[in-house]
């Protein structure tokens, strides 16, 4: 167990040109935490939720790195550190997200450290579904899975009004990407400036419940179906953005893992009013959590 010191966190550039796709070629940073006095020999690779950039997570990274793991976020295409931004002609999906961007964050976050170090993937929202695909799809990569306040964006798994009304954004917010050429997610008061075909293959899961990447010919569900690692969900009690039946409905895509579902719940007398905010606080205090969490990913 680590004494509680640690590095104090750097930034690393990553550059990702994929092969015959030059108007995809993009830098993006990973910002790394480790260990002060120790050679760790677990890492976690933490996923950012749906436009919010990596150094949000800095707490979460250094809570991992005061009790011995190697801590890496990483920014996604369009938000943070990326050299691109959506706009009408510059656009990306889950396929540019799952077959460049995160592996070379991977590649990124292990050789920062020893190659002896053991990987696990922690995502959140956003992040924990790519996260569970990327780890289902290349199963060499990652020990385990963690996801934090992530669930299948399936219309389903909200009740009632909430479910017509989740459907109904999802559906607005696809229509009104098409017309503008990219998601204006600060005039829709959800997320930030994101690329049209994010908001295509996001809003194509909530109406259908299945996941799938415009032009990606590969079967995701069948993916998740294959996975047979450790997988650990939790959900943050009052977290009307991933309640726990949609939670339930990502861990049901992956029969064959050894899964787990945690709630987390806050100190009632830290809570404020407001549909998102225990979808985010657990980030920014993450000491109640910790702990348990880097107890089990130890455990495997």
């Amino acid at each position: 167990m680590s004494d509680g010191a640690i590095t104090a966190i750097a930034s690393r550039e990553v550059t990702v040109a994929p092969r015959g796709a030059r108007e995809n070629a993009h830098t993006f940073s990973i910002r790394v935490c480790a260990p002060a006095r120790e050679r760790p020999s677990l890492g976690v690779l933490v996923l950012p939720a749906m436009s919010v950039a990596a150094t949000f997570y800095d707490r979460v990274l250094e809570a991992f790195a005061s009790r011995g793991v190697a801590a890496v976020s990483a920014d996604w295409r369009g938000f943070g550190s990326s050299s691109l931004r959506a706009r009408r002609g510059t656009d990306w999906g889950y396929r540019e997200l799952l077959c460049d961007d995160l592996p070379a964050a991977a590649t990124a976050a292990k050789s920062a450290f020893d190659d002896s170090i053991s990987w696990a993937l922690f995502g959140h929202s956003l992040g924990g579904q790519l996260g569970a695909i990327m780890a289902a799809r290349e199963p060499d990569r990652f020990e385990s899975v963690v996801t934090f306040a992530a669930c299948s964006v399936d219309f389903r798994g909200w009740n009632g009004p909430s479910a017509l009304a989740i459907l109904a954004f999802t559906q607005l917010a696809r229509l009104t990407s098409d017309a503008m050429g990219y998601y204006p997610g600060d005039r829709m008061r959800f997320g930030g400036r994101d690329a049209r075909g994010v908001i295509t293959d996001w809003s194509n899961q909530c109406r259908t419940g299945r996941y799938a990447a415009r032009g990606l010919d590969e079967d995701l569900e069948l993916a998740l179906r294959r996975y047979e690692k450790r997988a650990l969900l939790v959900n943050c009690a009052g977290d009307e953005w991933a309640p726990a039946a949609a939670v339930d409905r990502l861990r049901a895509k992956m029969p064959r893992a050894s899964t787990e579902r945690w709630v987390y719940e806050r100190d009632s007398r830290n809570r404020n009013a407001g549909p998102s905010k225990e979808h985010f606080a657990w980030a920014r205090d993450p000491a109640p959590w910790a702990p348990a969490v880097v107890d089990w990913l130890r455990a495997r």
